[in-house]
């Protein structure tokens, strides 16, 4: 199982910034999102003589204190990750606190604060674990600085929740129909094939009927139109007195590229 982390370091605040794991096994791959836990939050039981503060831009606007050897802060949980994030003060003056981190524990992992002379760092990361198997944990925190004026500030904890299970679907949802319950093979595909062919056939002669109407409807119409403009053309020559009388081809106007053009000489018929 394979994970990544990305962050990133501004002036003297360390923000936090979206955390992106991806698992990786032999059947599936999971990207996770991260659940943050406040130091506040009943999930952490403290032990000792933890103090409360906090200011912008603490997470929350919170942190516990510790300034005693020994006093401990334990978190339980069920994931695959865990991350512990808090405050450094002004160790110049203050001295510089160490913190102790076990899981389960295993060998411990300690911290210790930089030597900060100018501003302290927010949301400074102080310990991660390498993967874990997908169960529950037990994450315990411990002031082990020496005797001195420092402090060592718990700000929020992040951990990455178990991840939904990936098995395949059940039998009864995934198996095949009983051979009882199952049609026969060469039924179905003769009842689609006719279905089919029936459905081609009955779209290719609505198509059909659908053109053979336009047409008849633009011959009807093309018919109407061609014989009233003839009865209109004669009820007008009849209205002004002409009358074709004869009808004949006017040669003079044939030549070697076009037809003949035909000439009706109309004269006017005395009233």
């Amino acid at each position: 199982m394979a994970c990544e982390l990305r962050a990133t370091l501004s002036g003297y605040i360390r923000r936090r910034v979206p955390i992106v794991f991806k698992l990786e096994t032999n059947h599936s791959k999971v990207m996770a999102s991260i659940v943050v836990v406040d130091d506040r939050d009943a999930s952490i039981q403290y032990n000792g003589n933890w103090g409360t503060g906090g200011i912008y831009p603490e997470y929350e606007n919170t942190t516990f204190s510790s300034t005693q050897n020994g006093d401990t802060a334990t978190f339980a949980f069920t994931g695959t990750w865990v991350s512990v994030y808090g405050t450094t003060g002004w160790t110049s003056t203050n001295g510089v606190p160490t913190t102790q981190f076990t899981v389960d524990g295993g060998s411990p992992v300690s911290f210790t604060a930089p030597n900060v002379t100018g501003w302290p760092l927010y949301h400074y990361q102080m310990f991660a674990s390498d993967a874990l198997n997908d169960t529950t944990h037990t994450l315990v925190i411990e002031n082990t600085s020496p005797s001195c004026p420092c402090t060592a500030w718990l700000d929020f904890i992040e951990y990455m929740p178990s991840q939904p299970s990936t098995a395949s679907k059940s039998a009864s949802s995934s198996s095949s129909p009983s051979p009882s319950a199952a049609s026969p093979s060469g039924t179905t595909n003769h009842r689609s094939t006719v279905a089919l062919a029936a459905g081609i056939g009955g779209g290719l002669g609505g198509a059909a009927l659908l053109i053979t109407l336009a047409l008849l409807f633009f011959y009807y119409r093309n018919y109407r139109r061609e014989r009233h403009q003839r009865l209109q053309l004669a009820d007008e020559m009849a209205a002004r007195g002409y009358q074709p009388i004869s009808t004949q081809y006017q040669t003079s106007e044939f030549s070697s590229t076009s037809a003949g053009r035909l000439r009706t000489t109309i004269e006017r018929v005395p009233r």
